[in-house]
């Protein structure tokens, strides 16, 4: 779908406007569907029985995040203060 609509962007047919509008509520339903499809699949008793390797992981990605955020920030010449508000601040996005 993605792949029509920027044809018909690209190809600037008179009627992109009225077939983009008509497009873009079937996107959000087959995105809705697609995450609720995903969602049916996972078994709650695996999220149960593995709940400190998935709280542990997610420990791992977010510091890791912050570290490298902080090395970025501070590679660029930004004060100490600057870095870690930053890469404290990846906590909460």
């Amino acid at each position: 779908m993605g792949a029509f609509v920027s044809g018909l962007i690209i190809s600037e047919v008179n009627y992109t406007d009225q077939t983009v509008a008509k497009v873009l509520p079937l996107r959000d339903s087959f995105a809705s569907l697609l995450f609720a499809s995903v969602g049916m699949l996972i078994d709650p008793a695996i999220l149960i029985n593995d709940l400190g390797i998935i709280l542990g992981s997610v420990t791992l990605v977010m510091l890791g995040k912050a570290v490298i955020v902080f090395l970025i920030i501070i590679r660029f010449g930004y004060s100490l203060k600057t870095a870690v508000l930053v890469s404290f601040s990846q906590f909460w996005y």
